[in-house]
């Protein structure tokens, strides 16, 4: 597990989340791996164990990138989180992670969040993209349009 993990859960959400250091040793329960959303196995990454508002649980290994950043970053939608394992960024449907995805911009350099305004930002390289709060219109996008 990366020395320094940002978890940055200030947004409503509806799930708890802790990082693992190792893999659950009981082999019941294997984590899910992204991307590829599999459980037979993945790249080495960012362990960390998700508890829906239910009480169920479920691990994932997010892919490691190649830049620095690791972090965990509650968005808009309390039902949603961003996960970014050394600067690759996954969208993850902590109720369903069979629709996670990995988000299609690497490297993510930075993630804010502006508690005040519901807004989520990510930067990469030059370029910050921005989310607004997800209106609630059965739109199921993770945190908007980004």
């Amino acid at each position: 597990m990366p020395a320094n993990v940002t978890f940055d859960l200030t947004l409503p959400h509806s799930y708890s989340v802790i990082a693992l250091a190792e893999l659950p040793g009981d082999g019941q329960h294997p984590p899910i791996y992204f991307p590829g959303v599999t459980t037979t196995g993945g790249k080495d990454g960012l362990f960390l164990r998700f508890t829906l508002s239910n009480g169920k649980q479920w691990s994932g290994c997010f892919a490691f990138g190649r830049y620095g950043l690791c972090g965990v970053f509650a968005v808009p939608d309390p039902d949603c989180v961003c996960v970014v394992s050394k600067g690759t960024g996954y969208w993850v449907y902590v109720n369903e992670p069979e629709k996670s995805s990995q988000m299609p911009v690497v490297p993510i350099r930075d993630v804010r969040v502006v508690p005040t305004h519901e807004l989520f930002c990510l930067r990469i390289s030059h370029l910050c993209l921005l989310s607004v709060p997800r209106v609630n219109s059965g739109n199921t996008a993770c945190a908007g349009t980004i």
